[in-house]
């Protein structure tokens, strides 16, 4: 197993966003070493990988016999990966993550970092992708086909008694860093300008730059509490109580938060076009938007119509029933053992 690290000149090592890549060596993972694999990553998104399969020490790297390689992602997994296949003579699969998509809406394709990609891509015995966004990008820009297997979750975390209120109160949730992608602010905003018949109360889960920003925004107000980052347990308690979850992060892999939500009784909106988006059925299992006046008014409509908000909830709980890990890793095993004996 190989983790990539980009090389870290000498004086960068002093800067605190360098400090762990810098000081990063191999270890030990269920009997497993994971190994580092160093390149160079040039400062420049057009040409970040240009020199990475030049200037790596892969051939350093003492390799057990493989006959499949699954890169986890385009940049630069994907290139060590095309490299490895070609010099051993077996197929790679190869996974595209939100970072791989930000990164190539960024330059133009005459690029190198475009180039690689589509060489990446083409010489794929398969393409895998955790979201309906990112099947519907690799098919629109470089005419190919992937297979969707989305994240899990554990069994033992579906909550089999909706232990959420059904009363006059109504409880919201959002888990997430508290950055400007995650957009909670949308959320602290919606609950402040609520004025409807219901009692509504917002708990935020996590810690980030943004905090101090939504506690200005929140105005002291008593139903809105901030719970800083907690444990993953009591996360689930938090869940568990809860009657919606609202998460309209703009960019995600994936989003596991959102399923670990409709395995507690969740109500869910969640953002158009990444994440989550087609795993969850549209307006039967989980709610998109891509504005906050939108975001306002579907909130609203849940916390009003308890009907919806019971229906959206029992559907979004019967769909993660289909992707517990034990599922979604017999999806994994059926995709391998098929590019083994193609």
């Amino acid at each position: 197993m190989l983790y990539p690290k980009e090389i870290v000149p000498w004086g960068l090592h002093f800067v605190e966003k360098y400090k762990p890549l810098y000081n990063l060596k191999p270890w030990e993972w269920n009997g497993k070493t994971i190994q580092i694999l160093k390149y160079i990553r040039v400062p420049n998104n057009a040409n970040a990988f240009l020199l990475a399969a030049k200037y790596s020490n892969i051939e350093k790297i003492k390799f057990d016999d493989y006959d499949l390689i699954h890169g986890h992602f385009i940049f630069p997994d994907g290139i060590f990966s095309s490299v490895l296949a070609k010099k051993w003579n077996v197929p790679y699969l190869i996974t595209i993550r939100e970072s791989d998509l930000d990164l190539l809406r960024k330059v133009s394709k005459t690029s190198s970092t475009w180039k690689w990609a589509v060489n990446v891509l083409e010489g794929a015995k398969e393409i895998h992708v955790l979201n309906n966004a990112s099947t519907n990008f690799i098919k629109e820009h470089f005419d190919l086909d992937a297979v969707l297997i989305p994240h899990g979750i554990d069994s033992y975390n579906i909550v089999e008694n909706n232990t959420s209120s059904n009363s006059s109160k109504i409880k919201i949730s959002v888990v997430g860093a508290i950055n400007p992608n995650k957009q909670i602010d949308w959320v602290v905003k919606a609950v402040d300008e609520y004025q409807g018949k219901k009692s509504i109360q917002l708990n935020v889960i996590g810690d980030g730059p943004q905090l101090d920003n939504l506690k200005t925004l929140a105005k002291d107000k008593s139903n809105i509490n901030f719970l800083g980052k907690i444990p993953h347990a009591e996360v689930f308690k938090h869940l568990a109580s809860s009657d919606i979850f609202a998460l309209p992060s703009r960019k995600e892999s994936f989003g596991l938060v959102y399923l670990e939500a409709a395995a507690t009784n969740n109500a869910i909106i969640g953002y158009f076009n990444t994440g989550i988006y087609g795993v969850l059925e549209e307006k039967k299992e989980i709610i998109y938007i891509d504005n906050y006046s939108d975001f306002k008014t579907q909130l609203f409509n849940l916390v009003e119509d308890e009907k919806l908000r019971q229906a959206m909830q029992k559907n979004a709980k019967e769909k993660v029933k289909e992707l517990t890990w034990e599922k979604v890793i017999e999806r994994y095993s059926n995709m391998y053992q098929k590019n083994l004996t193609l």
